[in-house]
């Protein structure tokens, strides 16, 4: 049986456990794809992406006579609310009903474009890396492949 190493994961110090390889990382080759954000997402409604402020309303409370509270009365015109205060807490909760053209995370909402992924092929591990990827066209990526499959199961079957 193939034994696990842990590998770093992700910028906050969590691990993963992955198989270890059993020759060196410079004898692999891995194949993905990849959407960038720039290139194959664009800007999208609220009503588009079902944003569940947009269909359910949101509150936002800020501490009365703050800096915040003459920002969200600033918005009075761009969007609809309405305000109450909460308990004798000092703070003031504004509403903003369903249907609001905007929330305020509009601009994280995206879609995808009909646009295929880039296709590339990288020596090394995923999580190993030795040279730079090399980005394919579809058909070819396939072909390399199915190839690199090939000369696996024909070294294997040589023993």
């Amino acid at each position: 049986m193939t034994g696990m190493i842990q590998t770093p994961f992700g910028n906050y110090g969590a691990r993963v456990s992955r198989i270890a390889p059993v020759g060196r990382t410079d004898q692999y080759k891995t194949y993905g794809m990849s959407f960038p954000t720039k290139t194959h997402f664009r800007q999208a409604t609220c009503e588009e992406v079902a944003c569940f402020n947009f269909l359910n309303g949101w509150h936002t409370i800020v501490p009365k006579g703050s800096p915040q509270e003459e920002i969200v009365r600033s918005l009075k015109g761009s969007y609809s609310f309405t305000e109450a205060p909460v308990d004798a807490a000092g703070l003031i909760d504004f509403y903003f009903p369903p249907g609001q053209e905007h929330c305020f995370r509009w601009k994280e909402h995206k879609v995808p474009l009909d646009r295929p992924g880039n296709f590339y092929v990288r020596p090394g591990l995923s999580w190993a890396p030795t040279g730079q990827a090399r980005i394919m066209r579809p058909e070819d990526w396939v072909d390399d492949f199915a190839n690199h499959q090939d000369r696996i199961n024909t070294a294997l079957e040589r023993g």
